[in-house]
């Protein structure tokens, strides 16, 4: 639940800064950048609603022990690497879009790291889940949350006047649309 409220957290937050950019140039650039991180937590938020309502998220002690503590290294690890580019953010430009995703991927590997805790300590991740989902009126709240943002974000970067300009500026669509991850995203279709 936490992982989901920080991605719609930080992509409200975009938002709400791309709401003041006019279509013109470089706004147009940071206008679609915006958009297309904001349409990549979204998904992610979406892919992890779906993933707990399947319960695929399946651990076995036996065979996950090793796996889950080589694992929880590999994000302290990444942690750490963070901690030194929160410490950056902190000192030269706190609200840029660059430690806001620092601190919301920061966020993410907490939530990975207590999750993987969880498994190592004999805590199966199905009986987590189970257990989280048992209460369906606080699956179907967040279900409504992440439907919302989805809303919002297909009003803001699909159909919108600047999402338009967007795709009418060649140069602001090359800039942003033309990268292979960004080709076949909602923010860089025509429709």
């Amino acid at each position: 639940m936490s992982m989901i409220k920080s991605l719609l957290t930080s992509s409200f937050f975009l938002f709400a800064t791309t709401n003041m950019i006019n279509a013109h140039g470089k706004d147009l650039i940071a206008f679609g950048q915006a958009c297309l991180l904001t349409e990549k937590h979204v998904q992610q938020a979406q892919q992890q609603l779906e993933q707990e309502r399947l319960g695929t998220l399946r651990y076995q002690k036996d065979d996950t022990k090793q796996q889950t503590e080589q694992q929880i290294q590999t994000y302290q690890q990444e942690k750490e690497a963070l901690s030194e580019a929160k410490k950056e953010c902190a000192a030269n430009a706190a609200n840029s879009a660059y430690c806001h995703r620092v601190r919301s991927r920061d966020n993410e590997i907490t939530y990975m790291i207590s999750k993987l805790d969880a498994v190592s300590i004999g805590t199966s991740v199905e009986q987590t889940l189970t257990d989280n989902l048992s209460n369906q009126s606080d699956y179907a709240h967040r279900k409504k949350i992440v439907d919302q943002e989805y809303a919002r974000f297909i009003a803001q970067c699909r159909d919108s006047d600047t999402h338009y300009a967007l795709l009418q500026d060649p140069t602001a669509y090359a800039e942003v649309c033309m990268k292979p991850n960004a080709q076949h995203t909602i923010t860089c279709s025509f429709f």
